[in-house]
C-alpha cells in the first residue's frame, strides 16, 4: 500500500519541495542529496536534476520514490 498525497495543480513546482511536502524527506537539502546520489525516481525513471521544476497538471497522478523504501503516490488536485 503507497501513501497518497495531493497537491494543488502548480507550474514549476521545485523537485525536492515536492518530496519534502510529499513527506519522502524532512527537508530540502535532504531531497537533494538523495537526488544528486541517484536514489529518487518518478514512475520508475530515476531524476538526476536536483534543480528539476515540474508542471503539475489537474489529474496528474505519478509515484515518486526516495532510497528502497520511501513511497508517495502525488495526486495533483486542482
Amino acid at each position: 500500500e503507497i501513501p497518497e498525497h495531493s497537491v494543488s495543480a502548480e507550474a514549476g513546482k521545485w523537485i525536492c519541495q515536492l518530496m519534502t511536502e510529499a513527506g519522502l524527506t524532512k527537508s530540502n537539502s535532504e531531497a537533494r542529496r538523495l537526488i544528486q546520489g541517484g536514489a529518487v525516481e518518478r514512475d520508475g525513471e530515476k531524476i538526476k536534476d536536483p534543480q528539476l521544476k515540474f508542471d503539475l497538471t489537474e489529474g496528474a497522478e505519478f509515484i515518486l520514490k526516495a532510497g528502497k523504501k520511501k513511497f508517495a503516490k502525488v495526486k495533483v488536485m486542482s
